[in-house]
């Protein structure tokens, strides 16, 4: 079984946790954040560039969610 079907979305924080990708993949709980920095990991490993992107995630009925993260 690979990491990601092991790794759960966790939309909410907890404020005492240290949020990257070692805690995200030992956890397999994680957000967004989460999952953009551990592709980051993985494909800066292997000898590619990637970044990632945070911003403001707008739902196709206008709704906005508070932030978010893309790679």
């Amino acid at each position: 079984q690979t990491a990601i079907n092991k790794i759960k979305y966790e939309g909410k924080l907890d404020p005492v946790v240290v949020y990257d990708a070692y805690s995200f993949l030992k956890s397999g709980k994680g957000y967004c954040d989460d999952y953009s920095a551990t592709f980051c990991v993985m494909t800066r490993y292997i000898g590619l560039s990637s970044y990632t992107i945070e911003g403001i995630l707008t739902r196709t009925n206008g709704d906005k969610v508070d932030g978010h993260n893309w790679t």
